[in-house]
């Protein structure tokens, strides 16, 4: 049975390739967690998102296809893709093809996307003419050019993102989701082996690391993506930690890996739907459209849905700011008239921070009573 094989006998350790559900114990654990405490109590550091986009171009053109190995274990993983009610599927970060090998030869709809151009040349030379790959930058404001997925296959491309992007994404992979639609993730855990490999001088923040070829490397909670995706209106069908003991019989090596992975599911009628305009509600004002009331705030100070689907918010302060981290990228900023110079400055930077757009960066307006 998958995931039955448990070492009960140490001597039978080097049985196997693998062993399932094996964890850390003793002093091994209290010297990982003391490691992974450092880390975190480390200065953050900043990282531009183009250079690291930047060596992940570079990353593939170096390595090409030769890297990643061909996902077996995907199958054995995730079998609801491959059944017939799923047949409509997007890979995000899709690299040199490792995951489509095993799905190009079905009669499914394919798609594939990655921002590397050396990354979607190699996959489109690994893998059949069926699957349709294009070029997308997932952390970019820009809607996915395809959509109504049955499933979206997120599988080790979030952890190679910052932190700061992973919210947005998740809501722009829902919108891309059929009803009742599935993301099925798996990436790298906190405590994984890889994180207490890597040496202070890499930490970039909590849990973020840049490896020596500039590329990022992110290690998930799981109560993190439980939130995560509960945020954003999913149902938890699976979230587990993936604790295995990787043996290499040949050079006596023990590895002690951990993934987290899970599975889930669109709400069909979930908030972020219900927050939507319908065009027979909307009423034109003075260029904007009129929004009802959606239960965040009142109609004076949230009411207008602009002609770039954003719907506008007058934030006070920070904390008005920061309230909009929890809801969906279709909701900007504009400071109240009323703010002065000093706290305008402190918004403005704490939005650049958050990523949110802000309409009124450098004047005041006036207030949405007197529009």
């Amino acid at each position: 049975m998958f995931r039955s094989r448990s070492l009960t006998d140490e001597k039978d350790k080097y049985g196997y390739n693998s062993w399932d559900n094996v964890e850390l114990e003793g002093e091994d654990l209290i010297k990982a967690i003391e490691k992974v405490n450092r880390d975190n109590s480390l200065p953050p550091k900043d990282t531009e998102k183009e250079s690291t986009m930047k060596r992940w171009d570079i990353f593939y053109k170096n390595h090409k296809n030769l890297f990643f190995k061909p996902r077996n274990w995907l199958i054995l993983e995730f079998p609801e893709i491959f059944s017939d009610s799923t047949q409509r599927i997007l890979e995000i970060g899709c690299g040199t093809g490792s995951s489509l090998i095993h799905l190009q030869d079905t009669t499914k709809e394919i798609y594939a996307c990655d921002f590397s151009i050396n990354a979607l040349t190699h996959a489109k030379k690994n893998s059949s003419s069926q699957i349709t790959f294009f070029l997308h930058d997932i952390t970019s404001t820009e809607e996915l050019p395809y959509s109504n997925f049955d499933a979206i296959l997120l599988i080790f491309t979030l952890s190679s993102i910052h932190p700061s992007f992973h919210q947005n994404i998740i809501s722009k992979l829902s919108r891309s989701l059929s009803p009742n639609g599935k993301i099925y993730f798996k990436d790298y855990c906190h405590m994984d082996l890889a994180q207490l490999r890597f040496k202070p001088n890499q930490v970039l923040n909590k849990n973020l690391y840049k490896r020596g070829d500039g590329t990022l490397a992110y290690f998930f909670e799981v109560e993190e993506i439980h939130s995560l995706f509960s945020n954003n209106y999913f149902n938890v069908l699976s979230l587990f930690k993936d604790k295995r003991l990787l043996i290499n019989r040949k050079k006596k090596l023990e590895m002690l890996r951990v993934w987290i992975q899970g599975i889930f599911c669109k709400e069909k009628n979930n908030e972020l739907e219900n927050r939507s305009i319908d065009n027979p509600v909307r009423k034109k004002l003075r260029g904007y459209l009129r929004m009802p009331s959606k239960g965040y705030k009142s109609d004076n100070i949230i009411r207008h849905i602009l002609p770039n689907s954003y719907k506008k918010v007058i934030v006070s302060n920070i904390k008005d700011l920061e309230a909009l981290t929890s809801l969906n990228r279709f909701y900007c900023a504009q400071i109240a008239h009323e703010v002065g110079a000093k706290k305008r400055i402190e918004i403005v930077c704490r939005a650049n921070e958050l990523d949110i757009l802000v309409l009124n960066k450098d004047a005041r307006l006036v207030s949405e009573g007197k529009e």
